[in-house]
Order: structure tokens, then C-alpha cells, then sequence
């Protein structure tokens, strides 16, 4: 909830963010004042009912966990029948990924979250990031080149996948939208 992206939200009547970090919940609760709840939570183990959100939003959280397969069977766990997501990781191929390896070497994961200790990152492709939601069909972009956004396509930091979990809903229930902050 803490990165960038808050403008993909979508029109909802709440919103919940979780984070695994006290300082990263101090911060978006800071951010977001009273328009969100902002929860301590883990995205493989996402503390909501099934079926609880209209909307999943994770932005710089995938390529962090090392159980992804768990953290995308989790979105699909709280995701309503023909609720949207939007998932967003680092892109294998950017300019930045590369100006990292050129000024910091093979440590560049210790510069790159402004962290000392180690950090996991996975990097991603189209085709690994399509390999998390076999079956579904995504819309994958790819963006964020500061110094000229027209190559962001080629040269972009983050890989966007976006879709929508199948089965929608025909009891005719009505229910709050509601989006999760991942």
C-alpha cells in the first residue's frame, strides 16, 4: 500500500490494505488517512474470508515473496466470482535493472530496496509472470521509464498483469464493493 500505483484504484465503497511491516502500515495509514484501513496481514496468507473483495491490488509485492504460487492462490481466495486484479512486479528486462547491475555489481538487490541485509527479488518476463495465473487470461503492460515514457514498453521497471477471476456471480445478491491493498 505504501508504493506508488494508488491511482489504479477503482470506485469502491472501502478499502483495505495490509503490510507484513509496522513501519510500511505506519507509513500508508499516514498516506491514506481515513479512505482506507490499513491492516497487518501477509499476502500468502491474506487474514480475510473467502470470496471478501471486489478488487485485489498488489503493487511491488510478488517479486518479494518467495511462496508467489501461494500469494496468487490467496488473491484468487479473496477475490468475489468476477472480481479484478491488478498484480505488478519488477520487469527482468528495464533500464533500471541494468543501471543497477552497472553501478552495484551483483549486490544490486542490497540498493535497490535501500536495504543492507539481504533482500529476495524475483525478477519477471510476460512469460514467467503469465506462468503464475495459468488458465487466466491476463493483460499484461509494461511502464515506469522516467526519462522517456513512450519507451516504457520496452524499457520499464514494472510488469503489470491484470484479469479477472471467472465464475461470476448470478444469485443475484448485492454486496459493498470492497478492494484490497496487498
Amino acid at each position: 500500500m505504501t508504493n506508488s500505483g494508488h491511482q489504479n484504484f477503482v470506485a469502491v465503497s472501502s478499502v483495505v490494505g495490509i503490510d507484513i511491516t509496522q513501519e510500511h502500515i505506519r507509513l500508508a495509514r499516514e498516506r491514506v488517512g481515513n479512505l482506507a484501513q490499513v491492516l497487518r496481514g501477509d499476502g500468502t496468507n491474506i487474514p480475510f474470508e473467502d470470496a471478501s473483495f471486489d478488487y485485489v491490488y498488489s503493487h511491488g509485492v510478488l517479486h518479494r515473496v518467495d511462496q508467489r504460487r501461494r500469494m496468487v492462490e490467496e488473491i484468487f481466495r479473496v477475490l468475489r466470482p468476477g472480481g479484478r486484479f491488478n498484480v505488478q512486479v519488477y520487469a527482468a528486462w528495464s533500464y533500471s535493472h541494468f543501471r543497477h547491475l552497472q553501478k552495484f555489481g551483483r549486490d544490486w538487490k542490497r540498493h535497490v530496496e535501500n536495504s543492507t541485509a539481504p533482500v529476495h527479488i524475483e525478477l519477471y518476463t510476460a512469460r514467467k509472470l503469465r506462468a503464475l495465473f495459468p488458465g487466466i487470461p491476463l493483460r499484461i503492460r509494461k511502464y515506469e521509464f522516467h526519462h522517456w515514457q513512450f519507451l516504457g514498453r520496452w524499457l520499464g521497471f514494472f510488469i503489470a498483469a491484470t484479469g479477472t477471476k471467472s465464475n461470476c456471480r448470478n444469485d443475484g445478491s448485492a454486496s459493498k464493493a470492497m478492494q484490497l491493498v496487498v
